[in-house]
C-alpha cells in the first residue's frame, strides 16, 4: 500500500518536470501528430498527419522586424505603446516527418513528407521529400529510401488514408523498404 506522502512526493517530481507545449498564433496540427513537451511552435505553421516531433523543438514563425530602429519588442509596447511589426513567414512540414530533439525550424521553410531532420538541426533551408538533414544549418546527409520507393510513396499517400485502411494494410507498413527491389511495385502490397 502506498502512502500520502510517497504518492505526493511522487506526484510532486512529476510535475516538475513536465513542460507544457506553447502555440501561438495560425498553426495547425495534423491527425496523430505527437507535438513533445517544451516545444514551441510561433507564426503560420502548419505540420501534417502522423508526424513524430521531439522534445524542445522550435518552430520560429515570425522573427522580430530588423527593417525598424529597434528589434525590442518591449520598447514599441512599453515605451510607444504600439503593437510591434514582426516579420512572418510560414512553415510548412509535410506528413510522416521525424523532428528530432532540439530542432530550430526558421521561417519561410518547407519540410517535405516523410524526412528525417537530426537532433540539434537548424533548419534554415527546404528539406526535400524523404530526405534526412543534419547539422548547424541543416545540411543533406542522405534518402531514407530510394528514388523508385520515394516516388510510389509520394504516389500511394498512406497519409490520407482513415485508421481502418490503415490497420487492414498492416504488413505494407512493417516491410524493409530501404533496399526495396526496382522491379517491384509497393501498389502489389497495399489492399
Amino acid at each position: 500500500m502506498f502512502s500520502i506522502t510517497r504518492i505526493a512526493k511522487r506526484l510532486f517530481r512529476k510535475m516538475l518536470t513536465l513542460k507544457a507545449v506553447q502555440m501561438a498564433d495560425n498553426v495547425d496540427l495534423g491527425r496523430k501528430t505527437v507535438l513533445n513537451v517544451g516545444s514551441e511552435v510561433r507564426g503560420d505553421v502548419k505540420i501534417g498527419n502522423f508526424c513524430a516531433i521531439g522534445r524542445h523543438v522550435t518552430f520560429q514563425g515570425r522573427n522580430h522586424d530588423t527593417n525598424t530602429a529597434s528589434v525590442q519588442d518591449i520598447l514599441y509596447q512599453d515605451i510607444l505603446n504600439v503593437t510591434p511589426a514582426d516579420q512572418v513567414e510560414s512553415i510548412l512540414v509535410g506528413n510522416d516527418v521525424w523532428i528530432g530533439n532540439r530542432v530550430t525550424v526558421l521561417p519561410g521553410t518547407t519540410i517535405g513528407d516523410g524526412a528525417v531532420i537530426g537532433a540539434g538541426a537548424v533548419v534554415s533551408h527546404d528539406v526535400e521529400p524523404f530526405e534526412i538533414v543534419g547539422g548547424v544549418p541543416a545540411e543533406h546527409l542522405g534518402w531514407r529510401f530510394p528514388s523508385h520507393v520515394r516516388n510510389q510513396l509520394m504516389e500511394i499517400r498512406w497519409w490520407e488514408w482513415d485508421e481502418r485502411r490503415i490497420h487492414k494494410n498492416k504488413h505494407f507498413f512493417t516491410l524493409d523498404l530501404s533496399d526495396f527491389p526496382e522491379d517491384k511495385s509497393l501498389y502489389d502490397y497495399i489492399n
